[in-house]
């Protein structure tokens, strides 16, 4: 590769983390916007401790947002919910067999 490509490449990959960063700002200040302080901190771990968990649950903040349907602001009770629904794990049995 000659300097002109790693030079393109380079600001494609700046241009590309800028994206993601302001994609991020959005998002929190969506967040505050529609989560009360204790919601939004939950979010916050959430996102620190399940990524794929918090993008579910985000997409699903934005959709209801962009739709209407966010009166209020959520509570840590309503985001708990959300976060159960959105989990839906399936609780599992052990059984112990005995000879």
């Amino acid at each position: 590769m000659d300097e002109d490509e790693l030079e393109s490449l380079r600001q494609k990959r700046q241009q590309q983390r800028l994206q993601a960063m302001q994609a991020e700002e959005q998002g929190r200040q969506l967040f505050q916007k529609l989560l009360t302080p204790e919601a939004f901190e939950r979010m916050c771990n959430v996102k620190v401790s399940n990524s794929e968990l918090y993008m579910s649950v985000a997409s699903t903040l934005a959709y209801l947002y962009k739709a209407g349907q966010i009166k209020e602001k959520i509570g840590d009770e309503k985001l708990l919910m959300l976060l159960e629904k959105v989990t839906d794990r399936k609780e599992t049995k052990i059984e112990f067999r005995r000879k």
